[in-house]
């Protein structure tokens, strides 16, 4: 069984009171196989900025695991995400949580 990346959901709003971005493509992200045989799990937070279309246009990882390769691999996952289009409801800057399994 091959561990991945993925996301859980987000964890709290920046900016408004709802956080209500629905995830409409999520990418399957395979952790590399280093990570795996060490048996690493990590969780990383980061906020992200999502344009009014559901692109990810920023990524600010807030915590960090210690292994470059595995952070630059939770920011390319996120980007790929694509939200749901914008409504005068949705979030332009949510935090999200992530984890391997």
């Amino acid at each position: 069984v091959n561990s991945m990346i993925y996301n859980v959901q987000p964890t709290r709003p920046s900016r408004t009171a709802n956080n209500n971005r629905a995830i409409i493509y999520e990418p399957v992200t395979p952790m590399p196989p280093w990570a795996e045989k060490q048996g690493i799990n990590t969780r990383f937070r980061a906020k992200i900025m999502i344009a009014p279309n559901g692109q990810v246009t920023e990524v600010r990882l807030l915590t960090k695991t210690g292994f470059a390769e595995l952070d630059n691999l939770a920011i390319e996952h996120i980007k790929k995400i694509l939200y749901a289009p914008y409504t005068e409801y949705s979030e332009r800057i949510i935090e999200v949580d992530l984890i391997t399994k």
